[in-house]
């Protein structure tokens, strides 16, 4: 073997090393926000998309009217609500032009969220003033279930804000004027369980689970991954939004692990035919 040859062939075997060593990312997780302009009289919203980093991807998009919460459903579907005026309730958002359509339901709502693990949307309903209710949403006709009355808040006339892991388990942030209740939600019965309380009220936005659920708030301009057990929360970049947050996993071209030792193998094979066509069959002997 000529010390040439040799060498590529070390080489091919070193990047078979590194490519088995080196973790290989399966999805991009990318973020939607809205951004309302207005709360008693709301003026158009805008939706953004962003990456992992918080770097904007497209947006802001005016989507025309006031809207508010978020959700991904189905095929990456977007859903928000509207509060106010023709066509209040329930509707899906376009997110490359941010056309938006009416489903209907007439309720106003508070929170929405999509649950994955029965393919069903969830929303806390209830102006100001009066009782929450949780239901259920057909995503075909915007059709809404009651559920139930939301029980075990410190407040009924609080601020609701939902956000459903892929699992199921549903998580509830209820804003009073003194703190913000942390804890769980049955989406059958709509107890809520809590699990703490913070006293910062002034950082309170829509919740969500990303793909990998991990959970995260959106306030103010700023992203915060919340811890589950403790609602500890920690700034990981600033985005534009707070009226509404949502996640999908959306597939990116990153190489298999298969597919970079298809290539490492490749580079070996190329080494061989290399030296056989370069120096005759024998010299292919070690």
């Amino acid at each position: 073997m000529t010390n040439a040859t040799g060498l590529l062939r070390s080489l091919g075997i070193m990047l078979v090393a590194l490519l088995i060593s080196t973790p290989v990312n399966a999805a991009l997780i990318t973020g939607f926000t809205i951004e309302a302009t207005g709360t008693v009289a709301p003026g158009p919203s805008y939706l953004r998309s962003f990456d992992a980093s918080g770097a904007i991807i497209s947006g802001p998009i005016d989507l025309g009217i006031g809207v508010y919460g978020l959700t991904v459903g189905p095929s990456d579907s977007l859903y928000a609500f509207k509060n106010s005026g023709p066509d209040m309730g329930l509707l899906r958002i376009d997110a490359s032009t941010g056309q938006t359509t009416a489903l209907g339901s007439s309720i106003f709502l508070q929170s929405i969220d999509y649950n994955p693990a029965n393919n069903t949307l969830y929303g806390i309903g209830g102006a100001a003033g009066a009782d929450k209710q949780l239901y259920s949403f057909d995503l075909t006709s915007g059709n809404a279930n009651r559920i139930a009355t939301l029980t075990g808040l410190t407040n009924a006339f609080d601020v609701q804000r939902l956000a459903i892991r892929s699992d199921g388990v549903a998580y509830l942030a209820s804003l009073s004027s003194t703190e913000v209740s942390f804890g769980t939600l049955s989406l059958t019965t709509a107890e809520f369980q809590r699990l703490g309380t913070t006293s910062n009220v002034g950082e309170f936005g829509d919740l969500a689970f990303d793909s990998a659920d991990d959970l995260f708030q959106l306030s103010g301009g700023k992203l915060f991954r919340v811890d589950q057990s403790t609602f500890a929360k920690t700034n990981v970049s600033s985005v534009a939004g707070g009226a509404g947050l949502a996640f999908a996993a959306t597939s990116v071209p990153e190489p298999s692990l298969a597919g970079l030792l298809g290539t490492a193998t490749a580079w070996i094979f190329c080494v061989g035919r290399f030296r056989k066509n370069a120096w005759g069959r024998e010299s292919d002997k070690p």
